[in-house]
């Protein structure tokens, strides 16, 4: 989502998975960018008084969220926005989870033949790449030489990850290192953050302090919390209605003014 900025604004810059993006808000299983608009992120931005920029996509990958989250920011400061006024929230998200690049799982079941293809999936609207996960399907209608042929886009590369990539210790590591990168880099170029764990599963931390004021509750998720909390709030495909958006939204307030971030 490219979007000009005034460096006299500030901003409120969010990335993360589909519980910052607010998904299953506005009704069970809907993903329109409205949502956007009455999730957490949305609620601290008009508490703070700050312009919201939110850059979370569904089912998105730790790695998108680090790399996306640099190259917006960067961005942003090439089109004159101060990094003291802008203030990230990022939601790390599950750790199993991969991003392909579209084009060559296309090609692979097509060996170069023509075919037309449309996705519903953001990301391949956007980037031109799926998201996946172990419990994650893409079924897509191909039509190939005048022959429909439905599919599932993204099996074949979930069970290659689940032999190679996707083990706890491994996984943790690579967040974790992640973490710790944007940490440095945040810091180093001064902006104002706070990292929040939305639905991944950590164990104990290797690398990063999870002392740091910055690093919001990373041993209890945000899906834990609500579930927890809100079990009566709960959609369908376990997101949340705004409810609990609002009082995490809260949550969070009452701890970047009591930590002064």
């Amino acid at each position: 989502m490219n979007i000009s900025l005034s460096s006299s604004n500030k901003i409120l810059y969010a990335n993360g998975d589909s519980f910052v993006f607010g998904m299953e808000i506005l009704g069970n299983d809907d993903r329109n960018f409205e949502n956007k608009n009455k999730s957490f992120a949305a609620h601290l931005a008009n508490s703070l008084g700050r312009t919201l920029i939110n850059n979370s996509y569904n089912s998105c990958t730790n790695d998108f969220i680090f790399r996306k989250t640099i190259i917006d920011l960067e961005n942003f400061i090439k089109e004159g926005t101060k990094p003291d006024d802008i203030f990230v929230v990022i939601g790390w998200t599950a750790l199993h989870r991969e991003e392909i690049v579209a084009r060559h799982v296309l090609d692979y079941y097509h060996a170069g033949k023509a075919y037309k293809f449309k996705s519903d999936s953001q990301e391949h609207t956007d980037f031109g790449t799926f998201f996946i996960s172990p419990s994650h399907s893409q079924k897509m209608r191909i039509v190939a030489n005048g022959t429909v042929q439905t599919i599932d886009i993204v099996k074949d590369a979930a069970e290659f990850c689940s032999m190679f990539f996707w083990e706890d210790d491994f996984q943790q590591e690579k967040a974790e290192s992640k973490i710790l990168a944007l940490q440095n880099y945040l810091e180093h170029k001064g902006f104002r953050y706070l990292f929040v764990n939305t639905c991944g599963t950590y164990k104990e931390f290797k690398l990063i302090d999870h002392t740091n004021p910055r690093i919001f509750s990373f041993a209890h998720s945000f899906f834990e919390w609500g579930k927890e909390k809100y079990p009566k709030n709960i959609r369908l495909k376990n997101h949340f209605d705004e409810i609990p958006h609002k009082d995490y939204a809260d949550l969070l307030l009452d701890y970047i003014t009591k930590n002064s971030l």
